[in-house]
């Protein structure tokens, strides 16, 4: 255990805190999950919108009219 602990300590891509009770893990999660929702908020706001591309058609070959859609009254 105190092995893998000193692994997360040593990682710089994660934030290692203790705790000793659990109103301070939840005060630290409340934080974190603040901070998280904030970022994530700035980034939407300042990220560029790519325009939406119509699809395009599987076919351009023309669809021969039906009884119900396309037909001509006679």
């Amino acid at each position: 255990m105190k092995e893998l602990l000193e692994r997360i300590r040593a990682d710089d891509r994660v934030s290692y805190k203790s705790f000793s009770a659990p109103t301070e893990l939840r005060d630290l999660i409340e934080n974190d999950l603040a901070m998280l929702l904030a970022e994530h908020f700035e980034m939407s706001q300042t990220a560029e919108v790519a325009p939406i591309k119509p699809p395009t058609p599987l076919s351009t070959l023309p669809v021969p009219p039906t009884k119900l859609i396309g037909a001509v009254k006679s």
